[in-house]
């Protein structure tokens, strides 16, 4: 059983001053939420409803050369914003309390993706946030063929199935990664005679209709309602759906792997528990990393380039990640914590040889 020891006394207190310093920068930044932070999120989702039947509408009539990838950009942009500020923010209380946002409340939003909101956010909140790169607490630390968790043990497909499929599980990673966090793969574990993710036993058919349920909706609107409005133009709407949708789960991809995924990265067995509030923040901190994205860009993907700060600032709304960075670096190099920031093509190197680099591991000890 792996537990952190007592940290001494020095460090003791230098976490202590950690956590009251990044305690007091979150207040601050959640205090300073306004009628200027409310407006710019009630742009971005009239924007972001007037992209998507312009998306549609590219897609549909203009000759397909032109049509079809212009459209697809589009509606790609439409489906990050959907999941990213209007969908990651809401649901972790970012606009929660903040006066002019009510209808930006977790509990009274719907976002626009194929993964139910309650599971989501309990696997997401409660498993990710509180445990993050702690084996088997942390959901996001495995995904079928791939873990950046070197204490997490082999996925429960079967290895060729898993090399067989991975393009195109990383091209439906919102879907596949729902079906995972509705227990369709701990069910096939047990089918196949492998060790389930979950402790707890899964059948198989409740987990996929729990799933069908959870996405029927989504698959209604994107791929059948919404581009019959279209008429004879519907199958275009439809493949720039399809195109769109590959584009985001790509880039949530990379969300979920390449801000966390490193050799040096100080995973942490199942057993261990931080003790203290700043020694989880050091924890989080130091399996996190930043990159630096434009600044478009970055508010598209929901601040994904600044994943150190929404570790430590959850509640924060991503567009004032920027803000907050430069004070959260100063605030870790003042108490000797790690804050890693590396360009975008050195983090998806890393991050894909550490996912090859676990793999080969597996092969080579079976």
């Amino acid at each position: 059983m792996v537990v952190a020891a007592p940290p001494p006394a020095d460090d003791e207190r230098r976490l202590e001053s950690l956590s009251r310093a990044i305690r007091e920068l979150d207040r601050e930044l959640r205090a300073s939420l306004g009628p200027a932070d409310v407006a710019y999120l009630e742009r971005l989702h009239r924007w972001n409803g007037r992209l998507k039947i312009l998306g549609r509408a590219c897609a549909a009539f203009l000759p397909w050369w032109i049509g079809l990838p212009v459209g697809s950009a589009l509606l790609a942009v439409v489906k990050l914003v959907s999941v990213g500020p209007l969908g990651h923010d809401i649901y972790h209380g970012a606009w929660e309390h903040v006066p002019g946002a009510e209808r930006f409340a977790m509990d009274g939003w719907q976002w626009d993706a194929p993964i139910d909101r309650d599971v989501w956010r309990a696997m997401h909140n409660h498993a990710h946030h509180a445990h993050t790169g702690t084996a088997h607490r942390d959901i996001d630390d495995h995904f079928l063929f791939a873990r950046v968790n070197p204490y997490v043990e082999t996925d429960p497909v079967i290895t060729p199935v898993q090399w067989a499929v991975v393009l195109g599980c990383l091209g439906a990673f919102t879907h596949v990664a729902h079906m995972q966090y509705q227990g369709v793969f701990d069910a096939l574990a047990q089918r196949l005679g492998r060790r389930p993710v979950r402790k707890e036993p899964v059948a198989t058919r409740a987990a996929l209709g729990d799933w069908w349920a959870s996405v029927r909706a989504y698959t209604k609107e994107h791929y059948l309602v919404g581009p019959l409005w279209f008429g004879p133009f519907a199958p275009w709407v439809i493949l720039a759906e399809l195109a769109a949708g590959r584009v985001r789960d790509l880039a949530l991809f990379y969300f979920a792997y390449a801000t966390h995924a490193g050799p040096e990265s100080p995973w942490m067995p199942e057993e261990h528990h931080s003790g203290s509030r700043g020694a989880w923040l050091r924890d989080r901190i130091a399996v996190s990393y930043d990159s630096r994205l434009p600044r478009l860009a970055s508010l598209v993907l929901d601040g994904v380039d600044l994943h150190i700060e929404h570790h430590v600032l959850p509640r924060v709304p991503s567009h004032r990640y920027a803000e907050a960075a430069p004070r959260l670096r100063a605030i870790c190099e003042a108490h000797g914590v790690p804050y890693r920031v590396e360009p975008i093509p050195v983090r998806l190197w890393h991050t894909f040889r550490e996912l090859w680099r676990l793999r080969r591991r597996d092969i080579r000890g079976r």
